[in-house]
C-alpha cells in the first residue's frame, strides 16, 4: 500500500443538484443558427412584399444601389430586430414556464422568510 493513496469503500453522496442534460445544450445549438435564419427569410419575404403592408418603412437612406441586392441592409436590419423580438419571445415563456413547472424556490437546507404582519400607520 502507498504512502499518499486513499481508499474509500464507500460510495460518494449524490449532488443535490442535478447537472443539465445535454440535450438542452444541443437544441440551444439548433437555435443559435435556426432564429437568425429564420428573421431573415422572413424579413426578405416582408421587403420583397412591401407593397401590401402598410405599416412597413423602408428609409430611402438604407437603400444602397451599388449592391446587386439593393435592399440588404434594409433586409438585414429588419433581421436584427426580428431576432431579437424572437429571443425576448422565448425568454419570456421559458422564465413563465421555470416558475410554474420549475424547482422550489427554497431548498432542504433553507430557512423559508418569516411571515411579518405590517402595522398601519
Amino acid at each position: 500500500m502507498s504512502k499518499h493513496k486513499i481508499y474509500r469503500t464507500e460510495t460518494p453522496p449524490k449532488p443535490t443538484k442535478l447537472p443539465l442534460h445535454p440535450i438542452w445544450r444541443g437544441i440551444g445549438c439548433i437555435l443559435v443558427i435556426f432564429i437568425p435564419l429564420l428573421s431573415y427569410l422572413v424579413s426578405n419575404s416582408l421587403v420583397n412584399n412591401r407593397q401590401g403592408i402598410s405599416w412597413l418603412v423602408i428609409p430611402q437612406d438604407l437603400v444602397f444601389s451599388q449592391f446587386k441586392d439593393s435592399f440588404i441592409v434594409v433586409k438585414i436590419l429588419y433581421a436584427g430586430i426580428l431576432v431579437l423580438v424572437i429571443g425576448a419571445v422565448l425568454a419570456l415563456v421559458t422564465f413563465i414556464l421555470n416558475r410554474l413547472f420549475g424547482p422550489s424556490r427554497y431548498g432542504p437546507h433553507d430557512i423559508p422568510p418569516e411571515k411579518v404582519k405590517k402595522i398601519g400607520r
